[in-house]
């Protein structure tokens, strides 16, 4: 089969770049009024409470995430804890995402409307909300960009046959290296694709491959001892490993295919265990039959295809399932020693940004391929069904995007109540209040983290706020001499000293080592 993928004719594509992004956009622009939600309250008391390296050093869940974050450190040192900037900073990277889908699968194939529904088809997916929707997930997003750029100027300097030389490798190099600091999923990417650049790239220099060769070693070395977490007490059998993987490149296509037509929950995959005594279920079957059908289609492709496109299906096959091997590795040993389901871990939305972006652009190049005669009116077809099918359900679908307004609605009572103790007290003299515990913080020192990451926002500097905490002691310990220890006061039982204009002192040396009460 001929190269016909190099000699289409170019088509004016900017209005189908247009369509795709700006439906994305008008999909995802709600998340402009998430609030924050579990682990993101962890992190800014760690971002308003820690040393600035030991913030970008912390073991995140057995992640580096140093990319993401400096993105925390940097947006709290301008917008403090208001959420609205960050989830805005997220749009924008979504938007060029989708761009990126749409120039590389344009520069591919050669069609601007099959680069157009691969593009929207995926910009609007609703399982991006994992990672678009939630900030402490939100380093798979930067993966994609890290990723989807370093693929784009990959395949476009294929496909223009230039010269790959040390100042492009050094780029694909960092942004490969700031990937693996971002989400796990670019752990994975970051091992993998130097290898497959090096074997993709006809024309690239030998101090380009070694410098790309230096980014899966210096990765590895990073982790250092943490890397016992894949290969040590914690490592799972290959099987468990590879049953995790099957799971997210299946629920993936599906997420992917399905895309506003449905919202797949974890539950929704799941077959019961007795397939005597009560049926296969449905969801769970078509999970199963569209990976089948989708793997299938992809090494048709792939035998058919000769060349570079070749080359390219099979480099999107191995990033695709290195962006997923990382998480089935990392849960392998939970699903294997607590014989928890497999298509539950495989089902959360977090994992599947990136992935998922990488499964689009590769099922546009299938589709290319197989329907390569006809490509012209297939493609165009084939985007206006598209088109259709998802004004309907973007008008009649129940799938809203999750704001966290329970969480927003429980922090404001928090910060009232503390506005109101500041109210009630006179100018000039300290405000002394409690420390309640914020239920949706459980990771968080209650009322008294809510008041120190809001600070910058919502009060004036002048007045001495403090909290009276049991645990004022454990607190001292866990973040010395930080904002958060400097507000918190001991009971009056305690046996602690203190003045509400002095740094906080302990009678006893080692009373300030046991939690009070």
């Amino acid at each position: 089969m001929r190269d016909w993928l190099a000699k289409r004719p170019s088509y004016p594509s900017a209005a189908y770049a247009i369509l795709a992004v700006g439906l994305s956009f008008m999909v995802y622009a709600p998340i402009l009024k998430n609030y924050f939600w579990m682990d993101d309250f962890l992190i800014f008391e760690m971002v308003t409470n820690w040393p600035l390296a030991k913030f970008l050093n912390v073991n995140w869940a057995g992640h580096l995430v140093l990319v993401r974050n400096a993105f925390y450190a940097g947006m709290y040192a301008v917008v403090g804890a208001n959420p609205m900037p960050y989830y805005l900073v997220l749009l924008v990277l979504h938007g060029l995402n989708v761009a990126l889908v749409f120039a590389t699968v344009r520069t591919v194939t050669r069609s601007a409307e099959l680069a157009c529904l691969a593009a929207a088809a995926w910009g609007t997916c609703p399982v991006n909300e994992g990672a678009l929707g939630w900030l402490a997930a939100s380093g798979n997003v930067v993966v994609g960009t890290t990723t989807l750029i370093v693929l784009y100027d990959a395949v476009r300097t294929l496909w223009r046959q230039t010269r790959v030389r040390l100042a492009r490798a050094v780029l694909w190099a960092a942004l490969l290296s700031a990937g693996a600091q971002s989400f796990g999923t670019g752990l994975g990417v970051a091992i993998a694709a130097p290898v497959m650049l090096m074997w993709l790239m006809d024309r690239l220099t030998w101090p380009g491959r070694a410098v790309l060769l230096c980014v899966p070693v210096v990765t590895v070395w990073m982790y250092g001892q943490d890397y016992g977490q894949f290969t040590g007490s914690l490592a799972s059998s290959t099987l468990a490993q590879a049953n995790m993987l099957f799971h997210l490149q299946a629920i993936g296509f599906t997420d992917l295919i399905r895309g506003l037509g449905y919202e797949p929950g974890p539950a929704d995959f799941l077959a019961p265990v007795d397939f005597n005594s009560v049926p296969l279920s449905l969801a769970s079957f078509a999970v199963y039959l569209i990976a089948a059908l989708v793997i299938s289609l992809w090494a048709s492709a792939v035998w058919l295809s000769t060349g570079r496109q070749r080359r390219l299906l099979v480099t999107l096959a191995v990033l695709a399932l290195s962006n997923y091997g990382v998480i089935a590795v990392g849960r392998g040993y939970w699903i294997e020693s607590l014989r928890q389901s497999a298509i539950r871990w495989a089902a959360q939305a977090r994992y599947h940004y990136s992935g998922t972006a990488l499964l689009a652009i590769g099922l546009a190049v299938v589709a290319a391929t197989l329907f390569s005669q006809r490509l012209v009116v297939w493609a165009r077809t084939a985007l206006a069904a598209w088109l259709i099918v998802f004004a309907f359900l973007y008008a009649n679908t129940g799938w809203r995007i999750r704001h966290y307004d329970a969480e927003r609605q429980r922090a404001e009572r928090v910060l009232s109540r503390i506005d109101s103790a500041i109210r009630s007290t006179p100018a000039g003299e300290p405000v002394i209040t409690y420390n309640e515990p914020f239920p949706d913080g459980p990771f968080t020192a209650g009322a008294a983290s809510l008041y120190v990451m809001n600070r910058s926002n919502r009060y004036t500097p002048d007045r001495e706020v403090y909290f009276v905490d049991r645990y004022a002691a454990a607190v001292w310990d866990k973040y010395p001499a930080s904002p958060l220890a400097h507000v918190l006061l001991p009971p009056p039982y305690s046996g602690l000293v203190c003045t509400a204009r002095l740094p906080l002192q302990s009678e006893s040396p080692t009373s300030q080592r046991q939690p009070l009460g």
